[in-house]
């Protein structure tokens, strides 16, 4: 018989389920750490054993390890969210369009078609190009360190799973994030 176990990190989010025989007592197998197993009531241990490190807990690791190292590059809240995807579609939509055109348009068009490189135009007396510019350069710098991140977590992934020995697996999950 096998129990399940959810692993938690140190802030209480679940990581993975994790199944041990029953004849294995987690209070006996866990050594100093900083993990939680949660079963018949939630309790603090302190690290996940040897035996039980996984597959599953070493992805789960990289995943969360590039969610952090995303997040240095991103905004969390959801307005601002909101702001620079907005922003973003605006960089794209004027790719291509002669700068002559992006400036000469009309205030009720460049408000329609660019509402908030047009806004801070308006603040800033900056052309309704150099503003667009300034926001696809930007995108273009954060998407470049953004994917870079990506690329390293998936390769950790792929050579966790190719690896044939725990201490492997443990090696391929050791990202350094820095791009």
């Amino acid at each position: 018989m096998i129990t399940a176990y959810m692993v938690k990190n140190a802030a209480g989010q679940d990581l993975r389920i994790i199944r041990l025989p029953d004849d294995c007592d987690p209070n006996d197998q866990l050594a100093p750490g900083e993990f939680a197993v949660e079963y018949d009531a939630p309790r603090t241990m302190p690290a996940i054993p040897a035996f039980v490190i996984t597959e599953d807990v070493l992805l789960a690791q990289v995943d969360a390890g590039r969610e952090a190292a995303q997040m240095t590059l991103m905004t969390a809240g959801g307005a601002k969210k909101y702001v620079y995807n907005r922003k973003a579609v605006e960089a794209i939509d004027a790719r291509g369009v002669l700068v002559a055109t992006l400036n000469a348009l009309s205030l009720i068009d460049r408000k329609k078609r660019f509402p908030f490189a047009s806004a801070e135009a308006a603040l800033s007396g900056e052309a309704l190009s150099v503003v667009l510019a300034r926001y696809d350069a930007a995108m273009t710098a954060s998407s470049a360190k953004i994917a870079a991140i990506e690329a390293l977590a998936q390769k950790a992934k792929r050579e966790i799973r190719a690896a044939t020995t725990l201490a492997a697996k443990q090696a391929a999950a050791s990202v350094q994030w820095s791009v």
